[in-house]
């Protein structure tokens, strides 16, 4: 608080009247506090009207003298209100705002200036004309977040900016894919298809790829650093047979990071050595089914050899017949 010679200042009247009337002083009380500021703002007020104004400051005596009057004038119109911003659409690169025109019916409007930044970034200002009630703002980052407010203005000066707007451009970050479309592996290498991931809508700048045995606490970086987004395969070599892995697999685009991480064993010699093979079933003619073909061969041979053995052993007992009539024959001599 001031320290005066009739005690200390505790505040101020500040009053005001339309000037050359009979109207009294409307007073506005500011007490002198840690944050007091010798400043008074004062509302309501008709347009293009000239006020009078004077100061009493006040302490726990009273109020001192008033001070000279002082003739103000006010504007023909207020600064206008601005209105609230909203979304009309959004694209990977783009973000399309618009808000209502006639937001303030009262005051005119000359234009408004629109500031967005990335979230990382410094504010940008773009400059709209007064009757446009939307605006596109191009050329920018996919799946980023941004932030806007609108400040409108006219000859009296600049109104009250809106409230901040925050909305993001079209696109994620990448999507991993299952280990079956993300991996292949032989005895002592592994192949990772990098292709198989999905950019989420915005393009992938770059893998970052570290893999360890599954024992190990150490990851080793495959490269010394990220890989450029167009390997679209990487061979992971010297690998050791029958062995098991980790893989982790950081994929990066604008929208942001993705990290996943695959577990695979690599072949070990037995597996190697031993190929699998696939057998085709054919359906053949009955005729040439071996199933079929063999009993019926057997059969007929063994109905064959049966048939020889009958005729053999008929055909000598009919011989031995005939000789023994020939033999015993009575003879008439």
């Amino acid at each position: 608080m001031t320290e005066l010679q009739h005690g200390v200042l505790k505040g101020y009247y500040v009053g005001y009247k339309v000037t050359d009337t009979p109207e009294s002083f409307v007073y506005k009380t500011l007490e002198i506090g840690e944050e007091f500021k010798e400043e008074c703002h004062v509302t309501s007020l008709r347009r293009n009207t000239k006020y009078s104004v004077v100061v009493q400051a006040f302490n726990s005596k009273g109020a001192g003298p008033p001070s000279d009057e002082v003739t103000v004038e006010t504007l023909e119109n207020d600064p206008p209100l601005t209105p609230p911003l909203t979304v009309m659409d959004k694209t990977t690169s783009s973000i399309h705002l618009a808000w209502d025109s006639n937001y303030d019916k009262r005051n005119p409007v000359s234009g408004y200036v629109l500031h967005h930044k990335h979230e990382s970034d410094s504010w940008e200002e773009s400059h709209i004309a007064g009757d446009q009630s939307s605006y596109l703002i191009p050329n920018l980052k996919c799946g980023s977040k941004y932030q806007f407010f609108l400040t409108a203005y006219n000859s009296a000066g600049k109104g009250e900016p809106s409230e901040i707007l925050v909305t993001k451009t079209e696109g994620g970050a990448p999507l991993a894919p299952d280990k079956q479309s993300m991996l292949s592996t032989n005895m002592t290498a592994a192949t990772m298809n990098l292709v198989s991931w999905h950019d989420g809508g915005c393009p992938i700048t770059s893998f970052l790829v570290r893999y360890r045995q599954q024992q190990d606490i150490e990851w080793i970086i495959l490269n010394d650093g990220p890989l450029p987004a167009d390997n679209r395969k990487v061979d992971l070599v010297g690998l050791s047979p029958g062995s098991w892995y980790q893989i982790h697999i950081s994929a990066t685009n604008l929208a942001g990071t993705t990290d996943a991480e695959y577990t695979f064993s690599t072949l070990n010699t037995l597996d190697a050595a031993t190929p699998k093979t696939v057998v085709n079933k054919v359906t053949a003619p009955f005729y040439l089914d071996m199933t079929i073909i063999l009993p019926v061969a057997v059969s007929a041979i063994v109905i064959l050899i049966v048939l020889i053995v009958v005729c053999f052993v008929v055909r000598k007992k009919h011989s031995s017949e005939h000789y023994g009539k020939i033999l015993f024959y009575p003879s008439k001599f």
